[in-house]
């Protein structure tokens, strides 16, 4: 009889375990207030060194143990400009070092990546950047100093004999050092889905583990000393490479499975990864909340707990004849393997969904060829190292290994080419998830019950009228005679087929419920995010039967902020493309996101129209260039709007106030371009109460402007305030005319400007609006319903009801 969950008591302890972990991490898991006090300030650190790596010219250290004023022991990451140092920082040695400790960032918009939980959940705080070594000791660990070493040479004998791009993969898929891992590449993997082949995975660990097992035996050694040895290779190999969630999972099953071999056990999966979730939460409960700890136990539950039901379903319709001849066997191989993957997304789904927010249509059937070659790479790969550290060239192995790579690459090329092969699902809620996990439970423990309660015994007979017990059900009835019997046989196996096709028919059902149930989003009636590009302009729009708005997006002092910035809070809320984008006028902190998306051809946003005005279309200048030359090259129209044009979508009608056709020197007697801005008001009519919300972008507009427009205005439910809070723009008269009930403005943390000036927040304050600031709050986000109106900060608490 078969295992159930139910019947692994380590399973249950786990789950208990779990479950106590995730409420007292929760509390836990923040960071101290004596750090934050301590950001932006000069101090001096000494630690012991974990880890140190080199890239792009600088040396991090990593520390823990950490002390500096009179703080409680921590770790942190040291930048060191002289990579030269590294020789004099070795591993387990303790170092002093100066310079200004910073907090490591934290996420100001949706889908935006949190480096803080990151690393704190690491054990680091924040980081010393522009540091001087001051003073390191003469003792280290050398047993990992020695293992880094190897490790350093292993990476420097894939770099003399392959191109940067393939050493990079090589190191992180063999090493787990991704210092040389080219980052387009890796963006590239992530598109396609096959980014796990760049993580030292616990595949990776099980392969090598086995391997060396494999040969240890055939060397001649006793069962016993080629475990014990095969572990040792496993642990100090884990050690070079890291210890990362994975690695560490991964050693800690092996480990137990040449336990189970050594005193004569079964060894058990579910079982196994359960101990090891135990023992890594132990040393680190903040685990819970890592993305890594997550998708490596979800690969593993995904294999032992959803891969039986999908590859029970052929068997169920067509009966155990069905891998009987080579055709079908071969092809029930195949469906086996995208039945393994398929069961891995399955368990993973709501971790990606909330970490990567997109899925590769197409990454099942790319990984049936990338996983396989996998260890035919990694084979390759070691080959090559050890030929190299026994002074024999081993390009021609690697040459293999760069094939392998070439074919990944061409398949990840082929996958993205098209942005419709990208699935945006977006960011579930915590009401989605646990609904989600829900039913994929309940399918399982339904497999579970269902396999146990097949155990009961019957009696029967055969055609000769003998009495026997079969497993098939229970039958009271003896048959007397052979036509009898094989009447109610074929009765039974045709019920029992019957069951067998409903069965699986239902776990299919559920599993596609609970996937729609994940990634469907609530669309409110109209919603706004002012994203925090720092010091720039972007807002986006979207709601139910309205198209996708973009109004401006840039920024001066965030570096590729389409990317980490805009396109996140797009893909966090399953938006794929930008139905049309407004540009308000040509300024680089208005419009250098749109830039980068139009220039990357790997975008996973597409931009369907461009809306300029004829002041922006005259102005000749070098972004206005990059606008036409990247929308010809996407083959994306571009438009002129004036005073009085509108666009009419349903309830939602967005008109133009500013500026007239011409140029910049048909707007009063200004010089200024940002005078030339683009100004929109959008109206939107709730079909069910008649109520309309009005909403006013302002773009840069100065007070002069803002006077000529009064008369055209009335009050507005929510206004961008123009140039980010300037004190020459929003003049009191023109304030006193909107009175906005919100006030959103955006600018940057620090910015060098000023802004928001004190004497705009006094005007909108004497208004009586509420005012978000970027700087301050983040990302601001504004739904409506009906007549409800909810706004708040993403980094605030609560919403704010108007």
């Amino acid at each position: 009889m078969k295992k159930t969950f139910f019947r692994r008591p380590v399973c249950l302890l786990c789950l208990i375990f779990l479950m106590g972990i995730y409420v007292f991490a929760q509390k836990t898991c923040k960071l101290s207030e004596y750090y934050v006090n301590y950001n932006g300030k000069t101090v001096t650190v000494t630690g012991v060194v974990a880890d140190r790596q080199e890239k792009n010219g600088v040396l991090s250290v990593y520390l823990h143990n950490v002390s500096f004023a009179d703080s409680d022991p921590s770790g942190v990451i040291v930048k060191l400009s002289d990579t030269s140092l590294a020789r004099y920082i070795r591993l387990g040695s303790t170092i002093e070092v100066r310079g200004v400790f910073m907090l490591f960032d934290e996420p100001r918009c949706e889908g935006q990546f949190d480096a803080r939980t990151y690393y704190l959940i690491r054990g680091y705080e924040g980081q010393v950047v522009r540091a001087r070594l001051l003073g390191a000791s003469n003792e280290y660990d050398r047993i990992k100093e020695s293992l880094r070493v190897i490790r350093d040479r292993s990476f420097g004998i894939l770099q003399e004999n392959m191109s940067p791009e393939d050493a990079g993969i090589v190191a992180a898929m063999t090493l787990g050092d991704k210092s040389g891992l080219d980052p387009d590449i890796k963006e590239l993997y992530q598109l396609a889905g096959i980014s796990h082949i760049l993580a030292l995975s616990g595949l990776h660990i099980a392969s090598v583990g086995l391997a060396v097992l494999k040969l240890l035996k055939r060397s001649g050694l006793s069962p016993k000393a080629a475990n014990i040895a095969s572990f040792s290779v496993i642990g100090l190999y884990a050690v070079m490479t890291g210890l990362s969630v994975s690695t560490l999972r991964a050693m800690i099953m092996f480990g137990l499975f040449i336990l189970s071999s050594v005193i004569g056990r079964s060894y058990d999966l579910l079982s196994a990864a359960a101990v090891s979730a135990i023992l890594i939460l132990l040393e680190n409960p903040y685990y819970i909340y890592d993305t890594g700890f997550l998708l490596s136990f979800g690969a593993v539950l995904g294999i032992a707990c959803v891969y039986p039901i999908l590859s029970a379903v052929p068997e169920s319709i067509f009966g155990p004849a069905v891998g009987n001849g080579r055709v079908i066997s071969a092809a029930m191989k195949v469906y086996n393997a995208m039945c393994i993957s398929v069961s891995v997304t399955i368990v993973t789904l709501p971790v990606v969904a909330g970490s990567f927010m997109q899925i590769s249509l197409f990454s099942v059937l790319i990984n049936l060829i990338v996983v396989p070659l996998a260890g035919l790479a990694l084979f390759t790969g070691f080959f090559g190292m050890i030929l190299g550290h026994i002074g024999i060239k081993p390009a021609v192995i690697l040459k293999i290994t760069h094939y392998i790579l070439s074919l990944y690459e061409l398949l990840a090329r082929a996958s993205t080419k098209n942005n419709k092969s990208l699935l945006v699902i977006g960011q579930p809620g915590q009401a989605q998830i646990i609904t989600y996990a829900i039913i994929v439970i309940i399918v399982v423990i339904a497999r579970n019950i269902n396999f146990f309660n097949n155990g009961a015994t019957g009696k029967t007979v055969d055609r000769a009228g003998r009495t026997f017990l079969v497993n098939n059900g229970n039958y009271s009835n003896f048959f007397q005679n052979k036509i009898t019997y094989i009447i109610e046989n074929e009765k039974n196996r045709r019920s029992r087929r019957r069951k067998n096709i409903l069965r699986s028919t239902a776990n299919i059902l559920l599993f596609l419920i609970s996937i729609v149930i994940l990634c469907v989003h609530r669309r409110h009636d109209i919603e706004i995010r002012n994203v925090d590009v720092g010091q720039g302009d972007c807002a986006l729009i979207w709601g139910r039967n309205i198209p996708t708005l973009m109004i401006d997006a840039g920024s001066s002092d965030v570096s590729k902020v389409a990317k980490y910035r805009v396109v996140p809070v797009l893909r966090a809320n399953a938006v794929n493309a930008v139905d049309i984008c407004l540009i308000s006028h040509m300024d680089s902190d208005h419009v250098s996101a749109v830039t980068e998306m139009l220039e990357d051809e790997s975008s996973p946003v597409v931009i369907k129209r461009i809306v300029i005005t004829s002041v922006a279309a005259g102005s000749g200048s070098d972004n206005l260039s990059r606008i036409i030359d990247g929308a010809d090259r996407k083959h994306i129209p571009v438009n002129i709007i004036s005073r009085g044009d509108r666009i009419d979508t349903g309830n939602m009608q967005l008109t133009c106030i500013s500026p007239g056709t011409g140029t910049i020197a048909d707007i009063g007697n200004t010089k200024d371009e940002n005078d030339g801005s683009m100004v929109l008001r959008l109206d939107h009519t709730d079909p069910g109460t008649g109520k309309v919300f009005t909403a006013l972008f302002t773009g840069d507009i100065g007070s002069g402007v803002e006077k000529s427009i009064m008369n055209d205005l009335g009050p507005v439910s929510y206004l961008k305030v123009a140039h980010h809070g300037s004190r020459n723009s929003s003049d009191r008269d023109f304030i006193r005319t909107v009175s906005p009930d919100i006030a959103a403005i955006s600018a940057g943390v620090d910015n060098s400007y000023g802004h928001p000036h004190r004497e705009t927040l006094n005007t909108l304050e004497d208004a009586g609006s509420r005012i978000y600031c970027t700087n301050e709050c983040g990302e601001i986000i504004l739904y409506v319903d009906g007549d409800s109106v909810c706004v708040r900060g993403f980094m605030e608490d609560g919403q704010n009801m108007q």
